[in-house]
C-alpha cells in the first residue's frame, strides 16, 4: 500500500471538527453529532500503564499485546470491533522516541481498498504513524525525522456488498493527531462514524476477515 506525506497540522480532514471540551469522571459519556464515546475511569493500575512509554521499535508488539488482551489473535482477527477497541487502547499509550507535534510525531488513520501486497483483496487497515529520529545529528541542516507506521491490516473475501471498496469517494479517513487522552478518544469516535457512513465499509466492519497481520514498516 502506498503512503504519502501529509502536511503538518492535518487533522482528519474528512471528519468534522467540533472543538468539544470534556472532563474525566467515573463514567463519561460525550455526545458529538450522534456519537457516544465512553471513557473508562483510570484506576491506579491502568493509569500507571498509560504513563509507561513504549519504545517505538516495540510498537508492533505492543499493538499485538493490546489485541490479545481483547481476546483477538493478531494473525487471525475474527471480530473487527474488538480489533478496533484494541487499537484505541494502543493509541492511548505514549511512544518513546516519537517526535513532537511540530513533526507530526504521532498520528493515526483508517484506510481501505485493494492493495497489491494483499493480493488485491478487499481490506481495512488501522494504522499509527510515528515520526522518529533515525540516528542523524539534529544539528545537520538537512535533518528530517523518519516516519514509521505500525498497522493492522484486515483482509476480506470478495462480496457484492463491498465490491467497489477501492473506488469510494475517499480511501482513508485522513490522519488525526489529537493528543492522548480524552481528545484522542473523541477523535476515534468521529473516525469510526466516518467509516461507517459508507455502507460498504459498515458491511465489512460486521464481517469476518479471512486474514490479518500486524507490521511495523518504514513509510516511504
Amino acid at each position: 500500500m502506498s503512503w504519502k506525506r501529509l502536511p503538518t497540522g492535518f487533522r482528519g480532514a474528512h471528519a468534522d471538527a467540533t472543538g468539544v471540551e470534556a472532563t474525566m469522571e467515573d463514567a463519561v459519556e460525550h455526545l458529538s453529532h450522534g456519537i457516544v464515546v465512553r471513557l473508562r475511569t483510570l484506576t491506579p493500575d491502568n493509569a500507571l500503564a498509560s504513563r509507561m512509554p513504549i519504545p517505538w521499535r516495540s510498537s508492533a508488539e505492543a499493538f499485538k499485546q493490546a489485541l490479545r488482551q481483547q481476546g483477538v489473535e493478531p494473525d487471525a482477527v475474527r471480530d473487527v470491533t474488538a480489533a478496533w477497541d484494541a487499537f484505541g487502547e494502543f493509541l492511548q499509550n505514549e511512544i518513546e522516541g516519537a517526535e513532537g507535534p511540530e513533526n507530526d510525531g504521532d498520528g493515526f488513520i483508517v484506510e481501505w481498498g485493494r492493495w497489491s501486497c494483499d493480493e488485491e483483496r478487499p481490506a481495512l487497515s488501522f494504522g499509527r504513524l510515528l515520526a522518529v529520529n533515525g540516528g542523524q545529528e539534529r544539528d545537520d541542516p538537512h535533518w528530517q525525522p523518519e516516519y514509521w507506521k505500525v498497522e493492522l491490516q484486515l483482509c476480506f473475501a470478495d462480496d457484492p456488498a463491498w465490491s467497489d471498496v477501492d473506488s469510494l469517494g475517499f480511501q482513508d479517513t485522513g490522519f488525526d493527531y489529537d493528543e492522548i487522552g480524552i481528545p484522542r478518544t473523541i477523535a476515534l469516535g468521529k473516525m469510526r462514524r466516518f467509516v461507517e457512513s459508507y455502507p460498504q465499509l459498515a458491511a465489512m466492519w460486521r464481517a469476518t476477515p479471512i486474514h490479518s497481520h500486524v507490521a511495523l514498516e518504514q513509510a516511504a
